[in-house]
């Protein structure tokens, strides 16, 4: 799978087998997450607008760590105890 610039948009299935293609298995989970948090339009994919906007807005790149606890957070809040 290879991301092109000519593509409107990318959603889990595209950026988890670029990722898996170069090297990064993130559990599709993580990337469901990632999607949710910088999705303004709820398509669950990434156009380049948003693309865009994160890139310009957050200078440092996602940790494992911040991966994982944006993964736990969504995770809790739909949890029944969280209701």
């Amino acid at each position: 799978m290879e991301i092109s610039k000519d593509q409107e948009s990318i959603g889990v299935p595209e950026l988890f087998d670029f990722l898996h293609q170069n090297g990064y298995d993130a559990p599709r989970e993580h990337l469901e997450a990632i999607l949710r948090r910088i999705d303004h339009t709820g398509d669950m994919r990434i156009n380049f607008d948003e693309f865009s906007e994160v890139i310009g807005m957050n200078e440092k790149n996602f940790t494992g760590e911040e991966i994982e606890k944006e993964y736990n957070q969504e995770k809790m809040s739909k949890s029944p105890e969280a209701k």
